[in-house]
């Protein structure tokens, strides 16, 4: 155990030394002003370096939500080194008891990485769901992520 730790002290503080962009990050999204409120865990993957896949779980509308994005990045370095911004669409669901909501969501932000493994975001992210209760939700984010 002692050595695996020591082995991912190692890969963390190399990766801070040198800058490597990284390809995950997980962390906290928390709804700051939603018309319902929101928190979840929040995933993101790079498929390439201007496009990826979000993915958060957590509580919003529905007791239980989840939702898949994929997103287009653009670099912002000309302005501050390490800022970004982000925009794409996906899909939402939501279980509550024997009520399932499915429906898109879209999302719009921008993120700031920092020199070490962190970023910090801002975010809007719109959802509608259909079916039996067709409704719109709307959601602005901030999100704290580890990247690895």
């Amino acid at each position: 155990m002692k050595k695996v730790f020591l082995i991912i002290l190692g890969s963390i503080m190399i990766s801070m030394a040198y800058g490597n962009e990284k390809n995950h990050s997980i962390g906290l999204r928390v709804g700051i002003a939603s018309s319902a409120g929101s928190a979840e865990i929040s995933y993101q993957y790079y498929l390439k370096p201007a496009s990826r896949l979000e993915f958060g779980l957590g509580v919003a509308e529905y007791p239980l939500q989840a939702a898949l994005v994929y997103q287009k990045v653009g670099d912002l370095s000309s302005f501050a080194k390490g800022l970004k911004v982000y925009a794409g669409a996906g899909v939402v669901t939501g279980f509550y008891s024997s009520k399932t909501g499915i429906g898109m969501a879209a999302q719009g932000g921008m993120e700031y990485n920092f020199k070490f493994p962190a970023q910090i975001s801002l975010d809007y992210r719109p959802k509608v769901f259909f079916g039996g209760d067709n409704c719109y939700y709307d959601d602005l984010g901030i999100s704290f992520r580890y990247k690895f």
